[in-house]
């Protein structure tokens, strides 16, 4: 007779995933049912830092807000907390302190979580003499110990609520920015898949952090994390990302008719590739049949403007080097315009 330990048949997270996903809605939709209740979760002023002596005098503070002789000012808020706690607060907000509720309300969410390493944060000070660290209170065990009782499940039970709530306190225009490695960054991708409907996701940011990657006696370094990006709706905001253009950038611009326009490159006016799977119209334009880039309407501005150029085998668009701006942008000053 054979017989099985409770713990001689360990789920793979493939077959955990599911559960865990609608473990986390379920933990979630409870905090979002109690969101009326009389005893919510208020935020408590622990400390108030005026951003600028030039705003004025302070004549009022809610907790929110600054009242001047002109405006309310809107002061931006540092939480020190566990952020499933703070959304809480957002959620139902706070008629006492002034705080509305802020469901449905946030344009822009950048979180940067744990990343299921398996490493203890906490901090350590090397003195010549001995080396002390320093006793984390309730919080600080829970953010800076990247540690988990169940491994990557624990992990992924902890981050699926959380997600949640955050769809639930982005604005229809909203997007969501979430940062992450190698480590468990492909379970959260399908997880946010689920939650945000991978027709919501926007894309991948890799972020080369470092030129020198580890010894490869057993792999390839680690040189890079990731960003995941999921928009609310099709309608999200997003401002484009411009900067002055390199030395091999400008080289790209080889062409000029001399006709004051200034120098010049090509592009394709017609999808080639995976852009042909995009459901997208084909259409005749100036003899030539072909899924095109541009609506008919486009593609006629730029034959009268002189900006198709002919080949041997279709037409490309002139793209002027005077057109392409010059202003250096920061990549998160994702900020409506």
């Amino acid at each position: 007779m054979i017989e099985f330990s409770e713990n001689s048949h360990r789920k793979s997270l493939i077959e955990e995933l599911p559960r865990i996903v609608e473990r986390g809605e379920k933990e979630a939709q409870k905090i979002l049912d109690g969101l009326s209740k009389s005893q919510r979760i208020t935020l408590q002023t622990n400390e108030l830092v005026l951003p600028t002596k030039a705003i004025g005098e302070l004549n009022k503070f809610y907790g929110q807000t600054i009242k001047t002789e002109n405006n309310n000012e809107f002061l931006n808020r540092l939480i020190y907390g566990d952020n499933l706690l703070a959304m809480q607060a957002f959620l139902a907000g706070d008629p006492e302190t002034g705080l509305p509720s802020m469901r449905g309300k946030i344009d822009l969410i950048y979180i940067d979580p744990p990343f299921d390493s398996k490493a203890n944060y906490r901090t350590k000070i090397h003195l010549p003499t001995a080396d002390v660290e320093q006793m984390p209170s309730v919080i600080e065990q829970f953010a800076y110990s990247d540690t988990w009782k169940d491994g990557t499940k624990s992990y992924l039970e902890m981050i699926v609520p959380r997600l949640v709530l955050m769809k639930e306190l982005l604005s229809e225009k909203g997007s969501i920015y979430v940062h992450i490695d190698w480590h468990v960054g492909h379970y959260v991708k399908v997880i946010m898949d689920e939650i945000f409907g991978r027709e919501n996701f926007v894309n991948e940011i890799v972020w080369k952090k470092t030129n020198s990657p580890k010894a490869q006696s057993k792999g390839f370094g680690t040189q890079h994390d990731v960003l995941y990006i999921y928009r609310k709706t099709p309608q999200f905001i997003f401002n484009q990302i411009k900067k002055e253009p390199d030395e091999d950038y400008l080289k790209s611009y080889v062409y000029d008719d001399n006709d004051g326009r200034g120098p010049y490159q090509t592009v394709a006016l017609v999808a080639g590739g995976i852009q042909r799977s995009e459901n997208r119209k084909i259409f005749e334009f100036h003899g030539v049949r072909a899924p095109w880039l541009y609506s008919l309407e486009n593609l006629e501005r730029f034959w009268s403007d002189g900006r198709i150029f002919k080949t041997k085998t279709g037409y490309r668009l002139k793209v002027y080097l005077k057109d392409i701006a010059l202003r250096l942008y920061l990549i998160y000053g994702l900020t409506r315009k």
